[in-house]
């Protein structure tokens, strides 16, 4: 194989595959900066919005809990975005 064909693989192949193959990277995960509250029973309030409190310190994770990455890459020239997460989540985290 001449050297041209395999620079044209090298660079076509992450090319094809970042903008055709790979797709648009989901949305990033973030944390409510307000959480909806409950009345109490019996009482006229329906709810009311609290601001999150701080998450620093020790978290643990409950049902529903996701975890993932996201990073910036350039491969062979070709600008893309990395992401991976899971949702098989259990334990404590510091943060």
């Amino acid at each position: 194989m001449p050297l041209v064909e395999v620079i044209v693989l090298a660079v076509g192949g992450p090319f094809v595959f970042i903008h055709f193959i790979e797709g648009t990277p989901p949305t990033r995960l973030s944390l409510p900066s307000t959480v909806m509250t409950q009345g109490t029973s019996g009482s006229s309030d329906s709810g009311s919005t609290t601001a999150v409190p701080s998450i620093a310190g020790t978290s643990h994770a409950g049902a529903g809990s996701v975890v993932g990455y996201r990073l910036d890459e350039v491969l062979v020239g070709q600008s893309t975005t990395a992401v991976g997460g899971t949702k098989k989540v259990w334990g404590p985290a510091n943060v």
